[in-house]
């Protein structure tokens, strides 16, 4: 491709002749060419990339540094330099083929890159020399499509709008706009005699989106919601699209208008700024202004509705929460009167008309708490953090040092992209741990979330509400009755999240409002976009957004927040004690952050019984649905100052198994001596319970006699209808009995199984199960390990019962072992190992790594096998005591196989470096192993 040359080109100079100069198109394709040569595309985009780069600055010495920041912001800065070297290769095999030499085209030291004069001519540096010149038919002839379409750097990004906005000051005056381009077709076509016979209402002059917003950053992360949204507006004739202020409503009406207007969706596309409108002559008065007629005159509607009679248009009213009342009726009327006309509505209300189509804007999606750091990158929310922080810190970036900070911080702002971005501003003075803590604190009542959301508002914004998520939230609250007001501001004591019979057992009386009206009431603030639906199967939960809770927050009273509280407390242990024999796992999951939420209230206000009896209430469920750390601290908290001797006793029993089963270490163990020695005679039942625990702990000690003892002390103070304590007694004593008589330890696990089912506990027959089916496992009876193995997974699902998941596909993976599939055996370990991880459960983790070991290696896998070997060496014994023999014995064979697969000397080095590492270290390294070995 030759292009149009400049009225006085430059001269390439003699080496340039011999070689031949280079033409470079940019603009509405990628194209290299020297007349004897053509490349549609180089070796890779990075090559592209830095052609495109050193061709736009042509006078510049670009710093290496500079250049892999730009091309590989993510990358280490060796790795990046590296990369940079080779992309350079690339492109100098291109420009400076062999044949030429001596011929040059870029010249490179040890610290700048640059483009030798003369030797590449760029169509978009051509384009912009005739600008400034004035030559505008050059211009608009070089001009042949957006730069470097299908490349989303930033940088290149930034300067396709440059360039853009260049070309749309060449526009004729005379020439059509693209939303009037099918008024603008040929005289022939009958279209366009009917369109010109239509009155000439609308004016068909002026810049292309010239009513539309134009960002200088791109979107990040809502390509799926804005396909989603751009076939609802040709589908339907009216669209709302709503979401609480700050995730990116506007932003993405703009995008998808953008994008219809350019593909002439819509012969009109108009944008109708209301925030500053609040009666309907305002509203009337704005889709006036934004379609060029005259404002301010009577029979506006009427106007309105001759202008774009006929023509397939679409208005994009933003902002219209605060006239919903006054300005719907509006929106109701064109659409009458206009069957062609679309209308997109961006509002924190729906607008309440017939066939209105309501989309809810979501959250960012956010990586999981133990995503790795591929994983963490490729997270829109990540991905919108990191973009908006490099913006205010260039050397900013995602790294195995900042990944779990960042993805903490993302989760405590619930994905909301106005809220990172606040947050990524504030890179320049604080690191993303920092701003994690203050948003932890925050919700404990210790700091400010919304102080650090907020910027100085950016210069040439009309619209400052997004500057602050204070401001933001104070508009949608100022729209608010104060029955709403007064029910936000409670709902506040909740945390993760309440149900509707929850919000009025809890919110009805410190609200003064009738509990059969907190539905409606909870509707009305949805409809407000103040909560977020969370739908759990058949049954629907709220949540507020945590900028949004802190605000309504503060509305409270001392005194009012005091009487919350409590009334959430008493809800909670309610809630807890009336737990069916076999709970709703999910359920109760979701519930649980309240009631640890409950504990701390009741600690904070010096009730520690309650948060005692609360965690009491859960006891049955606790193996099955894990205690967060903090909620083991209160209660450890609300022990040390109870002065209830029988509540002391048991809170101390539950408190040092959960840490125990926590990996605390062995020490923990002595809370539960310390319970028994608390424990009163009478009831006796409490006595039972304190032994039975006292028994376990004699057993994870190795001291079977003594725990013998303990549970037939236990045995002779319970009766024969307390199944319960029945089934328990039965599975302790079968596990204490395990290792010397196998077969008495079977047949007491049945007796506790019958036990189970007879009270109707699916949860204990599922580990009554799992325990049989470990006793098979250790009598080498794989057969009968996997018939009792395989229903305990199926349940577990069914009751996604994840951690008894985890636990049970380590043990089917045992089975496979033992019947010598090891494909299968591994998957299943590794599929164990990833729940275990994800559920931040140590003692299933360890657990599994004691078995995987000899997998790996059976695998082909021997070095990783011998590595995790050393790993489980270290990591268990300070956590859970001194490893079982048959866990040794294991280690050991592991240890020989690998001696004989690798030498001794390579096994012996493997082992050590597996001993040095982290948790997280060696689950990266099994799940990085391909599925099939």
């Amino acid at each position: 491709m030759q292009l149009p040359a400049g009225p006085t080109p430059p001269q390439a100079p003699p080496a340039a002749a011999a070689g031949g100069l280079w033409h470079l198109r940019l603009l509405g394709a990628f194209e290299l060419s020297n007349g004897r040569q053509r490349h549609g595309k180089l070796g890779t985009r990075a090559a592209m990339a830095l052609l495109a780069r050193l061709c736009l600055q042509p006078d510049a010495a670009h710093p290496r540094e500079t250049l892999v920041e730009l091309l590989w912001p993510e990358v280490a800065a060796a790795a990046g330099k590296q990369r940079l070297r080779q992309t350079l290769l690339t492109l100098k095999q291109v420009l400076e083929p062999a044949e030429h030499a001596g011929f040059q085209v870029i010249e490179a030291d040890r610290f700048t890159i640059r483009l030798i004069a003369g030797r590449v001519q760029c169509d978009a540096v051509v384009f912009e020399a005739a600008f400034k010149r004035g030559e505008h038919d050059q211009a608009r002839a070089l001009y042949t499509g957006e730069l470097l379409p299908g490349f989303y750097d930033e940088w290149i990004g930034d300067e396709r709008l440059r360039l853009e906005g260049l070309f749309d000051r060449l526009r004729a005056p005379s020439a059509p706009t693209a939303s009037f381009a099918r008024l603008a077709s040929d005289p022939g076509d009958p279209g366009a005699a009917t369109a010109r016979s239509a009155p000439p209402a609308l004016p068909t002059t002026g810049p292309r989106h010239a009513a539309l917003p134009a960002y200088l950053t791109r979107m990040v992360g809502a390509d799926p919601q804005a396909r989603q949204l751009r076939q609802a507006v040709s589908e339907h004739r009216l669209v709302t699209l709503m979401g609480p202020g700050g995730t990116g409503k506007t932003r993405l009406a703009v995008e998808v208008a953008q994008a219809m207007s350019a593909q002439c969706d819509f012969e009109t596309v108009a944008w109708l700024p209301l925030a500053p409108c609040r009666t309907r002559q305002q509203v009337l008065d704005q889709v006036l202004l934004s379609l060029n007629l005259p404002t301010g005159q009577a029979g506006a509607l009427a106007g309105i509705v001759s202008a774009l009679d006929g023509r397939r248009a679409l208005l994009v009213l933003d902002n219209f929460e605060q006239v919903v009342d006054e300005g719907a009726e509006v929106v109701g009327e064109l659409g009458a009167r206009l069957p062609l006309l679309h209308q997109l509505v961006t509002s924190r209300r729906a607008l309440a008309l017939p066939g209105e189509r309501e989309i809810l804007v979501a959250a960012l999606d956010l990586p999981a708490a133990q995503a790795t750091l591929d994983e963490a990158a490729s997270s829109p929310a990540v991905a919108l953090f990191v973009e908006r922080a490099r913006a205010t810190r260039a050397e900013f970036h995602l790294h195995a040092g900042n990944r779990a900070a960042v993805i903490e911080l993302l989760q405590l702002l619930d994905g909301m992209p106005l809220a990172i971005e606040l947050a990524a501003a504030r890179v320049r003075s604080m690191t993303p741990a920092e701003m994690a803590a203050t948003l932890r604190q925050a919700r404990e009542g210790k700091a400010s979330a919304l102080d650090l959301l907020e910027r100085a508002p950016q210069r040439g914004r009309q619209d400052s509400r997004h500057h602050s998520m204070q401001a933001t939230i104070e508009w949608s609250w100022a729209l608010l009755g104060e029955a709403q007001r007064a029910l936000l501001a409670a709902l506040t004591v909740f945390q993760g999240g309440f149900g509707t019979e929850a919000a009025a057992a809890v919110c009805a009386t410190s609200t003064s409002t009738p509990a059969g009206s907190i539905a409606w009431l909870l509707d009305e603030l949805l409809a407000h976009s103040l909560l977020r639906l969370q739908a759990e199967g058949d049954t629907l939960r709220f949540a507020l957004y945590e900028p949004i809770r802190e605000f309504a927050q503060r509305q409270l009273s001392t005194e009012a927040a005091i009487a919350l509280r409590r009334s959430h407390g008493a809800w909670a242990l309610a809630w807890a004690q009336a737990l069916p024999v076999t709970p709703s796992l999910p359920t109760l999951q979701a519930e649980l952050p309240n009631l640890v939420a409950a504990m701390s209230h009741a600690l904070a206000d010096a009730a520690p019984q309650r948060a005692i009896a609360l965690a009491l209430a859960l006891d049955l469920t606790l193996e099955e649905v894990k205690l967060p750390g903090a909620a083991l601290a209160t209660l450890a908290s609300a022990l040390e100052v109870c002065q209830d001797a029988a509540l002391k006793s048991r809170g101390l029993g539950l408190l040092g198994l959960l840490e125990f089963l926590g990996g605390h270490g062995i020490e923990s163990l002595r809370r539960i001596d310390e319970g028994l020695a608390l424990a009163p005679l009478e009831p006796a039942a409490l006595r039972a319970r304190a032994l039975l625990l006292a028994a376990q702990a004699a057993y994870y000690r190795k001291q079977a006699s003594a725990a013998l003892a303990l549970l037939d002390e236990a045995q002779a103070l319970i009766v024969s209808s307390d199944t319960e304590a029945q089934a328990r007694i039965a599975s302790c004593r079968a596990d204490v009995v395990s290792g010397h008589d196998p077969a008495q330890a079977a047949a007491l696990q049945r007796s506790a199984q019958a036990l189970w089912s007879a009270r109707g506990d699916r949860v204990g027959v599922m580990r009554a199960r799992y325990r049989l089916a470990i006793l098979a496992y250790d009598v080498h009876d794989y057969q009968a390990m996997w018939a009792e193995i395989d229903p305990v997974v199926e349940e577990a699902r069914q009751l996604q019962a994840w951690l008894r998941l985890a636990a049970s596909l380590n043990v089917r993976g045992g089975a496979q072992r033992g019947l010598r599939r090891w494909s299968e055996a591994a998957a299943d370990m590794r599929a164990s190992m990833q729940l275990a991880w994800q559920a931040l459960a140590p003692r299933h983790l360890a657990a599994v790594l004691t078995t995987l070991p000899y997998a790996m290696l059976r695998i082909g896998q021997a070095e990783l096998g011998v590595r995790l070997a050393g790993f489980i060496s270290v990591y268990w014994p300070p956590r859970f005591g001194p490893l079982p023999q048959r866990d040794v014995n294991e280690l050991r064979r592991v240890q020989r196989l690998a001696q004989h697969v690798m030498g001794p000397a390579r096994s012996a080095a493997a082992y050590a470096a597996g001993q040095r590492l982290s948790v997280a270290e060696v689950v990266a390294q099994v799940l990085a192993v391909p599925a099939a070995g």
